[in-house]
């Protein structure tokens, strides 16, 4: 009883530290810790929507591939949705270590992770944009 007594107060004083955890302006924010939130914030964001325009991207290449692979002389064309798969895995990799490397740039410093997580928010959104004109090349 004691034990369930003591989890329970645990578990309360637990869920009143996250429901009090600051929200921050990302409009203006003035630390450290908030501009890493929000940056992080941006980049969730940012790989949620790159997730959108891969699967646009995918629909379309997957719609040209069976589209041209019939005609004469496309018999022995590569198959595009793997192809796509293969560079976007490709991407990955390279925004990763790219990225990472900015850990080295800023060793030992505070703003060291708001540089990796700000690097790898603006090679998502360059990456999302050229997704998208994949998917719609108007």
């Amino acid at each position: 009883m004691r034990f369930t007594a003591g989890f329970a107060l645990l578990l309360a004083l637990t869920c009143a530290a996250y429901a009090s955890e600051p929200i921050p302006d990302c409009n203006d924010p003035q630390s450290n810790f908030e501009m890493k939130m929000c940056a992080k914030r941006e980049l969730t964001q940012a790989e949620a929507e790159l997730k959108t325009a891969f699967q646009r991207a995918l629909t379309a290449a997957n719609t040209q591939y069976e589209m041209e692979r019939h005609e004469l002389g496309f018999e022995n064309m590569p198959n595009m949705p793997e192809e796509l798969r293969k560079t976007q895995n490709a991407w990955e990799t390279y925004r990763d270590l790219n990225c990472g490397y900015q850990r080295l740039v800023y060793y030992g410093g505070s703003m060291a992770s708001l540089a990796v997580t700000g690097c790898l928010r603006d090679m998502t959104r360059a990456r999302t944009k050229e997704l998208n004109d994949i998917a719609d090349p108007g």
